[in-house]
């Protein structure tokens, strides 16, 4: 089974990614759902940072829906925003 990030990724083209008994995954790769991709997870990520900057997120308004996944809640209270979470997401741009 091939990873995403090892896909020679092509507009167009189509990857089937792996194989189970009964089920298979196949993907397609879209050079302009890339680009719409990295735009809104770009505008998302900077309204968290903004949000964050500002101190307007709190616990209660956390949940893992959006761009907020992006977020790693620590010592119950402190909250970081994970670029390496946000790269993992960026390799996925595209595929669908």
């Amino acid at each position: 089974m091939k990873s995403n990030m090892s896909l020679e990724k092509q507009d167009g083209s189509f990857y089937e990614l792996g194989k189970l008994p009964k089920s298979r995954l196949i993907v397609g790769y879209s050079e302009k759902r890339a680009q719409k991709d990295k735009y809104n997870r770009d505008k998302g990520v900077k309204r968290l940072k903004a949000a964050y900057k500002s101190g307007t997120i709190t616990k209660d308004n956390i949940n893992k829906r959006g761009y907020n996944k992006f977020l790693e809640i620590s010592d119950n209270i402190q909250v970081v925003i994970s670029e390496k979470k946000i790269d993992d997401d960026a390799k996925w741009d595209g595929l669908k």
